[in-house]
C-alpha cells in the first residue's frame, strides 16, 4: 500500500547519505531555509547593509539575527516566547497554523505547524498510481515597517528588542520551530492514572479498532516504566498529543517523553534539575522534540539527553528505564498497571493518529542528513558512547527469532540485548543482577540463565526458577527511536546486524 520511493523525488533516497530536503521545492532543485523571510528590514554591519539569516528570528518576535549573531551561535529570545501560552481545544496544535502569509508591507509574525498533512490524489493515465505530496506550512518572519505598532497577529507581549539570550553548542541552523510556541503542544504534569480495565482508557481498544481498517497506523504501543515497584503505562496515543507526561512519585519528579517525528522514547528523573515541569517548547533539533524548563528556560533536545542552550546547558539528565512496547504485551506483563486516562482536561480526540502517514512514510519534516544503512522508520535500541554507539535494529532482531539474546561489547561495557518479538521490544542489560553474574540465553520462546536455569521476561526480571524476583541492571542511557534520528544524533554509531 506504500507508492514506490521513486515516486517521492530526493527525499526518498535510502542509497546514499545525503541532505533530505522535505518538500515540493527539492523536487525542482531548490533547497528550503530553516525560517524564509520575506520584506524585512535589513542587518546593519559598520553601516553597510548585510542579508539577514533566516533563522528563529527572536524565536517568536520576528526580530531578524544578523550574521555575526548567527554565526556567534547566540539565539535570541524575546517577551513574546516568554509569554506565549497554549490554548486548551480540540484540533491537534501542529494543525492549527498551516498558513502563514504576508500582509500588505510587512509580515506576519513567525507561524509554522511540523506537519499540516498528507494529501492522497490518485492518478490516472499509463499505469494508475497513487502519488504523495507532503504539505508544510511555511514560517514566515515578521518584520514591521514602523516600530512601535503593537502586538503581531497571533502573538501575546509588546514588541520589544530582545530581552534575554540563550547561548547554545549545537548548530543553530539545525534548529527549527515546529509550531507556533512553546506549549501549543501542552505538556501533562501528574494526569489522572487508572486501572488497564477502566473507562478511561477506553480509548486504546477504540484506536485498536480503527488500526484494524488501515495497516498503516501504528500499532497500539506505550512507554512503560516502574517506579518503586508501580507499574505505569503511558500510551503512545496521549504522548502524540503532549510528548511529555510529568509524574511525581513522592519527592521524586519524572518526565516520560516520546517525540513522535523521531519515535525516541525516554523517560528522564528530572528531580535533580528542580523544575516544576518539562514542557515542549515548539523548537526541534534533527527533527527531535527540544523540551524547556520554565524555571532557566534552558533547551533539552530529548535525544540528547542533556541541556544544549541556556543557563543548565552541558547539564546531563538522569535517565530511568522505560520499556517501549506493545500495550497488550505490557498489560500481560503488569496485570495491575496504572494507565494515563483519557481525561486530561484536553479536547483531544486520542483515538486519532494525528501524523496520518508520516510514521509509514519514507520522508522526514525537516533537512537532515539520512543514513542510509537502514529504512527511515525502523526502530532500533541505540545504545550511546560519545558520537557514536552501538543501534540495533528491529526487523534484524525479528529475523533471528521470537525471544533473541544479543551478547556485545559497547564503550568497555559488557551487556545483553534482550527482544521480544510479541512485545516488539528491546532492551539493554549488564549480565549480572545485584547478586551476581546472569548470563541469559534464548532458549526457544524464552529466555534462560546458564547458571540456574531460571526463566526471565524481556524486562529482565526473573519470572521462575531460584532467582525469581532479581532484575538485571537494565543500560539506563539506552533508548528506541526511529533509526534516521538515532543515527542523526551519533553519526558515529555502529550498526548490528
Amino acid at each position: 500500500g506504500v507508492p514506490d520511493a521513486a515516486q517521492y523525488g530526493p527525499i526518498a533516497v535510502q542509497g546514499e547519505k545525503r541532505k533530505i530536503w522535505t518538500s515540493q521545492e527539492s523536487r525542482r532543485g531548490s533547497r528550503p531555509t530553516p525560517i524564509a523571510t520575506a520584506g524585512c528590514g535589513e542587518c546593519k554591519k559598520g553601516g553597510a547593509s548585510v542579508s539577514p539569516i533566516p533563522t528563529l528570528t527572536n524565536w517568536l518576535s520576528g526580530r531578524t539575527i544578523c550574521r555575526e549573531r548567527w554565526d556567534s551561535g547566540i539565539l535570541e529570545v524575546g517577551s513574546a516566547y516568554k509569554g506565549r501560552s497554549n490554548a486548551r481545544g480540540g484540533q491537534h496544535p501542529r494543525a492549527s497554523s498551516c498558513r502563514a502569509e504576508p500582509s500588505r508591507g510587512r509580515m506576519r509574525s513567525p507561524l509554522m505547524t511540523r506537519l499540516c498533512r498528507w494529501v492522497i490524489q490518485t492518478g490516472a493515465g499509463n499505469g494508475r498510481r497513487l502519488g504523495f505530496t507532503l504539505i508544510l506550512s511555511v514560517l514566515v518572519a515578521s518584520c514591521d515597517d514602523a516600530p512601535g505598532n503593537g502586538s503581531r497577529s497571533g502573538l501575546s507581549g509588546p514588541q520589544t528588542p530582545p530581552d534575554f539570550q540563550l547561548q547554545c553548542d549545537i548548530p543553530v541552523g539545525s534548529i527549527f520551530v515546529g509550531n507556533a510556541g512553546r506549549d501549543r503542544i501542552p505538556s501533562l504534569v501528574n494526569p489522572p492514572l487508572v486501572a488497564a480495565d477502566d473507562p478511561g482508557v477506553g480509548y486504546l481498544a477504540r484506536y485498536a479498532a480503527i488500526k484494524a481498517d488501515r495497516v498503516l497506523l501504528p500499532d497500539v504501543r506505550v512507554l512503560g516504566v516502574v517506579i518503586d515497584g508501580k507499574p505505569i503505562a503511558v500510551p503512545h496515543n496521549i504522548l502524540w498529543y503532549h510528548e511529555i507526561v510529568n509524574v511525581d512519585v513522592g519527592v521524586q519528579r519524572y518526565a516520560i517523553s516520546y517525540c513522535p517525528l523521531t519515535g525516541s522514547a525516554i523517560v528522564f528523573d528530572a528531580t535533580a534539575v528542580g523544575t516544576e515541569r518539562f514542557g515542549v517548547s515548539g523548537l526541534l533539533y534533527n527533527n527531535n522534540l527540544i523540551m524547556f524548563d520554565p524555571e532557566t528556560e534552558s533547551l533539552w533536545p530529548q535525544m540528547s539527553l542533556s541541556a544544549r542552550c541556556g543557563r543548565l546547558i552541558g547539564t546531563r539528565l538522569l535517565t530511568i528505564p522505560g520499556i517501549d512496547m506493545r500495550w497488550d504485551a505490557w498489560k500481560d506483563l503488569h496485570p495491575d498497571t496504572k494507565v494515563v486516562s483519557e481525561a486530561t482536561g484536553y479536547q483531544f480526540d486520542y483515538t486519532a493518529y494525528p501524523y496520518d502517514l508520516y510514521e509509514s512514510g519514507p520522508f522526514v519534516l525537516f533537512p537532515q542528513e539520512v543514513d542510509p544503512r537502514r529504512e527511515m522508520k525502523e526502530r532500533v535500541l541505540g545504545i550511546p558512547d560519545g558520537a557514536g554507539g552501538v543501534a540495533f535494529p528491529f526487523e534484524e532482531l525479528e529475523a533471528r527469532g521470537t525471544r533473541v539474546v544479543v551478547s556485545r561489547e559497547v564503550g568497555g561495557r559488557s551487556l545483553l540485548v534482550l527482544w521480544d518479538s510479541e512485545a516488539r521490544a528491546a532492551r539493554a542489560y549488564e549480565p549480572r543482577t545485584g547478586s551476581g553474574p546472569a548470563t541469559v540465553i534464548s532458549q526457544g520462546s524464552s529466555f534462560m540463565d546458564t547458571e540456574t536455569g531460571s526463566s526471565w521476561n524481556v524486562e529482565g526480571v526473573a519470572i521462575a526458577g531460584s532467582r525469581v524476583g532479581e532484575q538485571l541492571l537494565p543500560i539506563t542511557d539506552s533508548f528506541v527511536a526511529f533509526w534516521f534520528a538515532w543515527a542523526g544524533f551519533y553519526p558515529d554509531t555502529e550498526l548490528w546486524q
